[in-house]
This record gives structure tokens, sequence and C-alpha cells, in this order.
């Protein structure tokens, strides 16, 4: 070990607390959750925030989000009051500062490994307690068990939904059993603007969605993929549209791609992030590698057919819909080597499902 990450080392060791056991939920006044990553992060963090107004509904609950997953909980009835997380420590820094003068009870920090930023975050909003959930990784050189610096970590739950980790973190207060189900509450000017887009549509019997992009490392459908996928599904029941979920990016590219099909079925989308939620809540159908979109279905219970690297992604980040299925790629850490056949066989299967 290097000198200054021994340094390190023995300098966070310093922060470390006795852990305590138990907090009374009913004296609990102000709780701060830390949620400001990505959208399906957000998305699985959502029953955490109806668990908290359902076992103490006294308590005032604050979330610091992230410009991009904030507008999916902007409506949500159970949080009281939601301030933007900035990456540049001085933009961000007056935000702490506002958080520290409402002098929380707890706040609630749910990153997967020990992060420094997160912690500097929790040593200046000041809460009386912070509660975190069981760490992964640790830093400089230390495991995550060896690094106790906030006041209680929940017990590791082995081979669980991350949804099922997250609300682990009420486990302080003596909270064991809650609800799962996730929620997203969006304005209504988004969900107008879907149906507006519906309306344009031809009048069919089915609605499919295809996102092609899986996670950032994760890999896409190919365009040859999709083609044999489309031709497949039209040839179950040609009464249906296909709609290609689109990034502002990629919009232009789809559209190329799309027209050189000649296909009068196959249309194109550009949402943004609330509305493409609301776009989904009216599908019959998703197919998608694993992304925020599968965990947006699981919202609305719309059937999916998700596509996972490996067995522990899916354990981590399965879908929620009440009829799912999936299928593995041969490539354990991206989506590339997935088999069309078995794709569309799955395809199939839920359109059989759905047309009984």
């Amino acid at each position: 070990m290097s000198l200054i990450r021994s340094l390190k080392s023995n300098l966070l060791k310093l922060f470390n607390k006795s852990q305590i056991q138990f907090i009374n939920a009913n004296k609990v006044q102000k709780i701060l959750v830390l949620k400001y990553d990505k959208i399906g992060d957000m998305i699985v963090a959502t029953p955490l925030f109806r668990e908290i107004k359902r076992n103490m509904p006294q308590a005032e609950l604050v979330v610091l989000a992230s410009k991009i997953n904030k507008p999916l909980i902007e409506k949500n009835r159970h949080i009281d009051d939601i301030l933007v997380y900035e990456n540049n420590w001085i933009n961000l820094f007056p935000t702490l500062l506002k958080l520290r003068k409402l002098k929380f009870d707890i706040c609630i920090e749910l990153e997967a490994n020990f992060v420094s930023r997160a912690f500097f975050i929790t040593k200046i909003v000041n809460s009386k307690n912070v509660v975190s959930i069981s760490k992964t990784v640790g830093r400089y050189g230390l495991s995550a068990d060896d690094i106790k610096v906030y006041d209680y970590y929940a017990p590791k739950k082995q081979s669980s939904h991350w949804s099922s980790i997250i609300l682990s973190s009420l486990s302080v207060f003596g909270i064991t059993k809650c609800n799962d189900q996730y929620e997203i509450n969006v304005d209504n000017l988004y969900l107008l603007n879907a149906k507006k887009y519906f309306e344009k549509l031809p009048k069919r019997k089915l609605n499919i969605g295809i996102n092609v992009k899986g996670q950032s490392v994760s890999g896409e459908i190919s365009n040859n993929s999709l083609v044999k996928m489309f031709k497949e599904i039209y040839k179950i029941n040609p009464n249906i549209n296909i709609v290609m979920l689109t990034t502002p990016c990629d919009y232009e590219k789809v559209n190329i791609f799309i027209e050189s099909l000649n296909l009068n079925y196959v249309f194109n989308s550009n949402f943004n992030i609330p509305e493409v939620a609301s776009f989904i809540s009216m599908l019959d159908l998703i197919v998608s590698p694993d992304t925020s979109v599968v965990h947006i279905a699981g919202a609305y219970n719309i059937p999916i057919v998700a596509i996972y690297s490996n067995e522990d992604e899916y354990n981590l980040w399965s879908p929620r819909s009440d009829i799912t299925e999936i299928i593995y790629s041969n490539n354990q850490t991206s989506i590339a080597g997935f088999s069309d056949k078995d794709l569309i066989n799955k395809i199939k299967k839920v359109i059989m499902n759905l047309m009984k």
C-alpha cells in the first residue's frame, strides 16, 4: 500500500462510529434521502419513500435528487420537498448548507459501495444519525466491513433485489415488512403528450415498444436483430404498432433506419424521461435490455421481455411486471451474444398470452 493510500486509510478509520441498534420511529421528525444517481436507481428506490411515510407519517421527507431523475418523483405524494444535486462542489455547497439548516434527524445514504463524496455530503448536512445499506466494496485498502463511518448499516441481504436492499435501511426502525411496488408520479402534461402521440398512430390491437440500448456498458440490440424481430412479430399478429424508444441524439439515425425498412407498422418516438414513463404506461408490451425502461414498465405492470447479461444482474435488477420473460446473453458483461431466436420466441409467448 502506498504511503498516501495508507494515510487516507488511517484517516478514514478515525471517522468510524459505534453502531446503534435501534431508532424510535415515533420520535423522527425530519428525514433526508440521498438519491442523486440514475433514473432506474430512483425508480427502484420509490418504495422507500412510501414506506417511510406509511410508518412515520409525522416525519417530513426530503429527497436530494439528480436533475435527470427528479421529474419522476415531482408528483410523489409521499415526498414533502425535493432539492437538486449538483455535481460541482461550488454549486452543490449552498444546497447542502440549506439542508444543514433543516436539522434532520435521519439522513439515509444508499450507495452500494463506500463513496467519499456521499460521506462528505453527510458530514456537511450533519443530521443526528446517518443510516445506510450494507456496502459491497470499501476504499483505500479497507474492506467494506472495516468502514463504519455511519451510525447504522443494514444487515447484508444475499441474492436480494436492489429494492429490498434499499428497504433494508428501515430495519433500524424495526420496519421489516414492506411493500416493494414501484411508484412513478409525473405531471399530467407529460401524460397528455404521450396520449397525443398514440392518437396519431394507426388504430391497431397491440402497441409494442422496443428499447434498443441497455446500460452504457451493456451493449444494444443490433439492426439485423431488430429487422428479424419486426417481421416475426408481424407474422404472429399483423394488427400491431411497433414503436422504437429513441434518445434525442439517435432520433435522426433511427428515422433513416426505419424509413429504409418500408414497414408500415414500425414507428419512431422521441420523448423526454417523464414523457417516456407516460408513454410506456400505455403500451401492451415492452422489449428492452436491462435498463431504466425495464423498471418503468415494472412500475406500471406492463408486460416485458428483457435481455440480461447474466443471472447476477437479473437477481439484482429483475423486472417487477407480472408478465415477464427473460433471456441471457453469452457474455457476462454485455447483452452482446443473445440469441435472436430465443428473443423472438419469448416475444411470441407474451403476445400469445395477451391475445387470449
